[in-house]
């Protein structure tokens, strides 16, 4: 997989825990390309129209409402409903 850097609106959208979860999403195949796109697009969308980043719990949180509500474009490839296994160090 290729190293997808994030721009810097995006980071603006999401705090560096926040940051670092979807990287390990991407990195694990937790997140395939097509998704992680899918799910930074709603990150922007969502964090601009409350003027603050989102955090892993609310990033997590995203990511599971997509998923179940097929928003995905091409879908997740192993997502885990328990996505908490990511918050511990």
């Amino acid at each position: 997989m290729k190293t997808r850097i994030m721009h810097q609106v995006e980071k603006q959208y999401l705090t560096v825990d926040a940051q670092s979860l979807i990287y390990r999403f991407i990195l694990e195949g937790e997140l395939d390309n097509s998704s992680a796109e899918d799910v930074l697009s709603q990150v922007v969308a969502i964090g601009s129209s409350k003027n603050s980043p989102l955090d892993e719990i609310q990033l997590m949180d995203l990511i599971s409402q997509m998923h179940e509500s097929d928003l995905f474009t091409s879908g997740l490839q192993a997502w885990q409903n328990d996505g908490s296994r990511y918050l511990k160090n």
